[in-house]
């Protein structure tokens, strides 16, 4: 009996470099998704913060100007005070939704220090703006306990106002 050889191809080799070509090819391109979009959120949760932190400043900065301007040019201080409030209301927003819990927790403690008042809307409305506002942070911090936020402390600093008892 002859016994009968198959010479591999040209093209048999050509073809398997190809498939271990493009799976490397795959692999290689989905690494950095995995590996580097953590680092992407995590950028950009600082550049918000960031934002709000400015927002911040500013209206602080506004707020001082305001108090200068007051017995001179009152129109100029009113002006100058209501940037002040809009800078910082929207810098409360921000770190309310990207900042960290310690970022938070200082906030409220220094806004404790000034005017707060009781909420009037109803309970029921305020509570679920606030779970809106959980959950949109849970999406950015996930289920990491350390970053998880009371809702007394976000009622205290978006709407400046607290609970009743």
């Amino acid at each position: 009996m002859a016994k009968i050889t198959v010479k591999e191809g040209w093209w048999q080799k050509s073809l398997t470099i190809a498939v271990i070509g493009f799976l490397g090819g795959v692999l290689v391109a989905s690494i950095p998704h995995f590996v580097f979009s953590k680092e992407e959120t995590e950028k950009r949760l600082l550049d918000s913060r960031m934002s709000a932190y400015n927002d911040f400043f500013k209206g602080q900065v506004k707020h001082i100007e305001a108090e200068g301007l007051r017995k001179d040019s009152p129109d100029k201080a009113d002006q100058a005070d209501q940037e002040y409030k809009t800078l910082v209301t929207e810098a409360r927003f921000k770190l309310a939704v990207y900042g960290t819990k310690a970022d938070i927790t200082a906030m409220v403690k220094y806004f404790r220090n000034f005017d707060i008042y009781t909420c009037k809307d109803s309970r029921a409305k305020w509570e679920d703006d606030i779970q809106i506002y959980q959950r949109i942070r849970n999406g950015f911090f996930g289920s990491d306990a350390h970053e998880q936020v009371d809702d007394k402390s976000l009622i205290l600093l978006l709407f400046n106002c607290e609970e009743p008892d």
